[in-house]
């Protein structure tokens, strides 16, 4: 059995063995960190295939003009931006 060497490291050894460790098991972590993810986007997935079309808003309109039924005092900010 190898013995351990149980000292302080200095921040160089520290960074070192940190950085050989997630080299030699990359794909590990990136698995470890992809798993959640995906189980997000298929529950995402899963709410707009089940969501109704008229749920969903309104669709994008094509024009930069702000909605007919809405007074310019009323207008979102965001509005203002593509002018």
């Amino acid at each position: 059995m190898s013995t351990l060497d149980l000292r302080p490291l200095s921040i160089g050894e520290l960074l070192d063995r940190t950085f050989s460790l997630y080299r030699r098991n990359f794909l590990l972590f990136v698995g470890i960190a992809a798993l959640p993810q995906l189980l997000v986007l298929a529950l995402q997935l899963v709410q707009v295939i089940l969501t109704p079309a008229e749920l969903r808003g309104p669709r994008l309109r094509s024009s930069r003009q702000p909605p007919p039924f809405l007074p310019p005092s009323v207008w979102p900010a965001s509005s203002c931006l593509l002018w």
